[in-house]
C-alpha cells in the first residue's frame, strides 16, 4: 500500500508532459509540428505513457539514460518518416525539419538520432545499444540504395519487431 501510494507522485510528470507535449504538437499557438526542429524533439512525447508506466509499476524513475534514448529514437523515427513528405510540405508551405534540411541532411539528422539513441541505450545495457544499433545501419542503407524511403518506411513495423 505504500508503494500504491507514491507511484502516482512518481508517475505524473511524464502523463503531464505527454499531455502537453501532445496539444503544442498541433495546436496554436506552438504548434510544433509546422517548427523545425521542434516537430522532431516534441515527439518524444510517445515515450512519456511508457515511462509514467515504469514509474507506477517500480515505484521510481526509468533510468535518464533509457529515457534519453527512447527519445532520440522518436526524433529519428518521426524525422525519418517526413522524408517522403518533403516536396508536398514545401508546397503546401509547411515548414518542418525535413523541408528545411533536405533529404540528403534529413538521413544525416536521422543517423545522429539513431546513433546516439543506441549510445544511450548502450549504457542501460550493452545489448540493448548493440539491438539499436540496426537503426543507423538502416538509414544509411535507405540514403545510399536505389529502395524509395517511402516504401521503406513501411518495413518499420518488422524492423522494429
Amino acid at each position: 500500500l505504500v508503494t500504491f501510494a507514491i507511484t502516482p507522485r512518481v508517475a505524473w510528470p511524464y502523463l503531464v508532459g505527454f499531455f502537453a507535449l501532445g496539444a503544442a504538437y498541433s495546436a496554436p499557438p506552438l504548434r510544433f509540428k509546422t517548427t523545425p526542429f521542434a516537430d522532431s524533439v516534441s515527439n518524444g512525447l510517445y515515450i512519456l505513457p511508457g515511462a509514467a508506466a515504469y514509474a507506477t509499476a517500480a515505484g521510481a524513475h526509468p533510468p535518464l539514460a533509457a529515457l534519453a534514448g527512447a527519445w532520440l529514437w522518436t526524433m529519428g523515427m518521426h524525422t525519418f518518416s517526413a522524408i517522403p513528405d518533403i516536396e508536398p510540405d514545401r508546397a503546401a508551405g509547411i515548414r518542418t525539419t525535413a523541408t528545411l534540411l533536405g533529404e540528403s541532411r534529413t538521413y544525416a539528422y536521422c543517423l545522429g538520432c539513431w546513433t546516439a539513441a543506441a549510445a544511450a541505450f548502450a549504457a542501460v545495457d550493452y545489448r540493448l545499444g548493440a539491438l539499436l544499433g540496426v537503426y543507423p545501419v538502416f538509414v544509411v542503407w535507405v540514403a545510399t540504395s536505389s529502395v524509395a524511403v517511402d516504401r521503406a518506411y513501411w518495413w518499420f513495423p518488422a524492423l522494429n519487431t
